[in-house]
């Protein structure tokens, strides 16, 4: 296929394997072809114009699963950090409550 559309100079892709972005440059070189029915031309422009949606969503996915595995990081990071935040208040708790307690003890 890769060749065909090469070989027929719809797009030079000589090294390039075919994407989204080349398909859709190939069906908009056929519509410079001046025998192409004018409801073929709307249905041309329209596989083109899907062409831009699914690479939209692909991107978003791409996107969306990288913002996702940063989002996982950072939760990890925040659970350690309220762990070691709740421990340290504990610690700080226990050990003003001995102060006051040897402080009565000592009152008393």
């Amino acid at each position: 296929m890769k060749e065909w559309l090469s070989d027929n100079g719809f797009v030079d892709i000589p090294t390039n394997d075919l994407d989204i972005s080349t398909l859709k440059m190939a069906l908009l070189q056929l519509l410079k072809r001046l025998d192409i029915h004018a409801k073929l031309r709307d249905s041309i422009r329209a596989i083109a114009y899907g062409l831009d949606v699914v690479a939209a969503k692909k991107v978003e996915k791409v996107v969306m699963e990288a913002v996702k595995r940063v989002m996982e990081g950072y939760k990890d990071a925040l659970g350690m950090l309220a762990e070691v935040l709740v421990k340290t208040v504990k610690e700080m708790a226990e050990q003003a409550k001995e102060r006051m307690d040897r402080a009565k003890m000592e009152e008393g």
